[in-house]
């Protein structure tokens, strides 16, 4: 799961963002792990960053 927690933020910085003209409007990100988050490649977590 680093891994793709990893690759997903490099996307997210490189690719999203840019792409829609976003920027980030906090020196603020969020990663949300359930409680139930053991971090098996099935285990899904949240990524909350906030944009303007």
């Amino acid at each position: 799961m680093p891994k793709a927690i990893q690759q997903t933020w490099q996307q997210v910085f490189t690719v999203i963002l840019p792409a829609n003209n976003w920027q980030i409007a906090l020196p603020i990100q969020i990663e949300y792990y359930p409680p139930n988050f053991t971090g098996n490649d099935t285990d899904v977590c949240e990524i909350w960053i906030p944009i303007v």
